[in-house]
């Protein structure tokens, strides 16, 4: 037996007040004779002993009381006690909330049950415990609370389509668990899915008892759209035909094949697409006559498997074809270009000034100060830099051209968007650099593959400026000259200067992304919408397609973008015990499936079963004798 305040015994002392007064009582009573008194000595004589047994009983009763009440201050404890008994905790909760977790488990989610075992787990704290309380996909709900602040934590863990990194999240909870003399153990809620438990291991611990609440899920096969890959041009213009190839697989990809399953495209609700492929091959969808601004769209199969990753949704803009205003040589390449992109409908030359290209020095560069778009090619002759220069810094740009003491030749890193850039040659560049206050927000969308910058986009609110650092002349690149510079000069004026274009990808849920300057809203998948501030980062925790709003009314812009389930979580493979070895290094790890197992398992620093309530009841049964058997001596005193 141990004691939770064993100090409180030393009460066990006061027992020797009523021995004490026992042995060392004197009868004080005056003798006087009187006659009639010997009738009554036959009878005294009768009861003597029945007092004395009494009296003896009532001292041990006194004892025996005042060592109860020691006992049970004390606060006695005995063998390893159940869930419940066990010292003051901090605990680390962690609750897997990815995509995998909304499987189906005995009519309701995996996360739903492991939140419920959660609960149970927080009902069997006690108040001197603190929790942590941290999901895989977002921010923490409760730091170092108690356990009821901690229930409300648990209710605020949403489910999300997200992954999970569970190293991730365990690494950021033992960082603000306290060290100290407290217990302290990490609580896992997890599927056991073996890609949220690929991160980096935790550094080695000594002894740490992490538990694993592992929801038993049965395995099945699933089917997901892995990819929807929007191709073709990027600008308007008759036709306006477009490609998406979708990708479908079985997870995992040993998984036995399967016949083709159904495969449909739907574009801004509506079915416009339907094939049939076999798992682990692609399906390409023609898309003809898209109309012009922003479209949504998506690639569905049966329900499969996780069903999340059942559909891929994509967006994808067409722009209206602009008119294009070009300043320079009506020979030249570019020239050549712009003509080809004009004769299919992807532009119109000569266009209105809100779209202007300028080769070099431009005679009256203050002209330009009202366009929209504006594209700035460097002189080919390096002494017309001063005076580019100057044509720069009328206009607003931050950025300088200067000359490259480089020679030889350079590589032009690729861009997947455009096809054959990784053939181009640099021949002659200049050096783009851009001064320290400036305020505008800047991209670079080319580098040659030294690193340096090769093409630049710049935005002050009022203009999108780009910025070559070569010359699109035979002698400077191998692009006027190359298949690729149709699709260079398309991206360049269709896809690169559109600002309403953004983001220009998809993203996966759980990945943050930064909002367009200006955005004040969100509307999300659920039809919700979300107040926002232009520039913040915002991190989208369902897949679906998001609108992103700007201005009111007449001003009201509308871009997109679409979420989707990562890869990773369409794998239902499950990690086995040497993964969580590798993971958590040199910690107790102990992993449970049932309940009763479970309860079993956490708290680790039990403190044995609470017998306060048996010596209390004791002492309530002590108090009860110790009146009965002093009543009688008080009233024959009287």
């Amino acid at each position: 037996m141990s004691f939770v305040s064993p100090w409180a015994l030393t009460i066990g002392l006061a027992a020797a007040v009523p021995l004490a007064l026992h042995l060392l009582r004197r009868d004080i009573r005056q003798r006087i004779e009187f006659p009639a008194v010997r009738y009554l000595h036959r009878a005294l004589r009768r009861t003597a002993r029945s007092l004395r047994i009494r009296d003896r009983l009532l001292l041990v009763v006194r004892v025996l009381l005042l060592g109860a009440v020691a006992l049970a201050a004390a606060g006695p404890l005995a063998g390893r006690g159940g869930t419940a008994d066990h010292a003051p905790t901090d605990v680390a909760v962690l609750v897997d909330n990815s995509a995998s977790m909304t499987r189906a488990l005995d009519g309701r989610t995996v996360l739903d049950a492991q939140l419920d075992r959660a609960r149970e787990t927080l009902a069997q704290a006690g108040p001197a415990d603190r929790f942590w309380v941290l999901p895989t996909v977002g921010q923490p709900v409760g730091l170092g609370v108690g356990r009821d602040e901690a229930r409300r934590a648990l209710s605020r863990i949403p489910p999300t389509h997200g992954a999970g990194d569970v190293a991730f999240t365990a690494r950021e909870a033992l960082r603000v668990l306290p060290a100290g003399a407290r217990a302290r153990e990490l609580h896992v809620y997890t599927d056991l899915q073996a890609a949220d438990l690929r991160g980096e291991p935790l550094p080695a611990s000594d002894g740490f008892p992490v538990v694993i609440s592992v929801a038993t899920v049965a395995a099945e096969p699933n089917i997901a759209v892995l990819a929807a890959q929007v191709g073709g041009p990027s600008g308007g213009g008759a036709p306006a035909t477009r490609t998406v190839t979708a990708r479908v697989e079985r997870m995992p990809r040993n998984a036995e094949e399967s016949d083709t399953l159904a495969v449909r495209l739907e574009l801004d609700g509506e079915t416009v697409g339907l094939a049939r492929a076999a798992a682990g091959s692609e399906v390409v969808f023609t898309l003809v006559g898209a109309r012009p601004g922003l479209n949504w769209g998506r690639v569905e199969i049966s329900p499969s498997g996780l069903r999340l990753d059942d559909a891929r949704h994509f967006v994808f803009r067409v722009a209206q074809a602009p008119g294009i205003r070009h300043l320079g040589s009506a020979d030249g390449f570019l020239s050549s270009a712009l003509e080809t992109l004009a004769s299919d409908g992807m532009l119109t030359l000569p266009g209105d000034a809100s779209v202007v290209i300028a080769e070099g020095v431009v005679e009256a560069p203050e002209s330009l100060s009202g366009v929209q778009i504006l594209v700035l090619v460097p002189p080919a002759d390096a002494v017309d830099l001063p005076r580019f220069n100057e044509q720069l810094s009328l206009l607003g740009m931050p950025w300088r051209v200067v000359t490259d003491a480089a020679r030889g030749e350079l590589a032009l890193a690729a861009d997947e968007a455009i096809g054959g850039l990784a053939g181009i040659r640099v021949y002659r560049r200049y050096r783009l650099w851009r001064s320290v206050d400036a305020t505008g927000a800047d991209t670079i969308l080319l580098r040659t593959e030294d690193g340096a910058p090769w093409l630049v986009r710049e935005t002050d609110g009022r203009r999108t400026s780009l910025l070559l650092a070569s010359s699109l002349d035979p002698r400077a690149t191998s692009l006027p000259v190359s298949a690729a510079m149709i699709p260079f000069v398309e991206a360049l004026l269709l896809r690169w200067t559109q600002s309403a274009g953004w983001p220009g990808r998809s993203f996966d849920v759980g990945e943050p992304l930064l909002l367009p300057p200006g955005a004040d809203s969100v509307l999300g998948p659920d039809g919700t919408t979300r107040r926002v501030d232009g520039g913040a980062p915002f991190t989208p925790y369902r897949s679906g397609l998001y609108r992103v709003i700007t201005g009111r009314g007449a001003d009201r812009v509308e871009a997109g973008f679409a979420a989707n389930v990562p890869a990773g979580e369409s794998d239902p493979l499950v990690a086995d015990a040497r993964a969580l070895e590798e993971l958590f290094p040199g910690f107790e790890v102990r992993s449970a499936r049932s309940s009763e197992a479970w309860m079993n398992t956490v708290y680790r620093g039990r403190i044995g079963a609470d017998l306060s309530g048996v010596f209390l009841a004791l002492v309530a049964l002590l108090a009860l004798a110790e009146a009965l058997l002093a009543a009688p001596a008080r009233g024959r005193t009287r």
